[in-house]
This record gives structure tokens, C-alpha cells and sequence, in this order.
């Protein structure tokens, strides 16, 4: 249960960064539902830890945010958290 507000605030914090950053809607709305499958799935006892192992929703997100930064020609010192 702590890990998992641990880990939501981690991907709230990614995600805030992002807005910050000028990430377009469509990467945001990628990011905030890879997110709430996490915090849906990772909920269930058992089942949501193994899923947290596999599904790695902050990992997922700072690619999503990467990419889009590159695509915005923006460097990478600009994004490395």
C-alpha cells in the first residue's frame, strides 16, 4: 500500500514535469493512463505487484517523455531528471 503512493507520487511528479516541459496532450493523456493502470492493477493484492514488476509505468513515461522531447529537438540535459 505505501509502495504504491510512493510509486503514484513518482509518476505524478514525471507527469507535472512534463506539462512543465510542453509535452502535447496526446503524450500527457498516455502518461496519466499509463499511470492509472498502475495504480488500478498495482491496487490488487499479489496480482498488482507482479504487474508493477512487468508494466514499469514510470519507465514507459520518461520514454514517452524523451521521445517527445527529441522529437521537439530539445537536448538531453534539458530532460534528464
Amino acid at each position: 500500500m505505501v509502495g504504491d503512493i510512493v510509486s503514484q507520487a513518482i509518476s505524478s511528479y514525471i507527469i507535472w514535469e512534463a506539462r512543465r516541459l510542453g509535452a502535447s496532450r496526446l503524450t500527457m493523456a498516455r502518461m496519466i493512463g499509463n499511470s492509472l493502470v498502475d495504480m488500478t492493477i498495482g491496487a490488487v493484492p499479489v496480482v498488482g505487484d507482479a504487474f508493477d514488476v512487468a508494466f514499469r509505468a514510470n519507465m514507459r513515461n520518461l520514454a514517452l517523455l524523451k521521445a517527445e522531447m527529441e522529437r521537439k529537438g530539445m537536448g538531453r540535459k534539458t530532460i534528464d531528471l
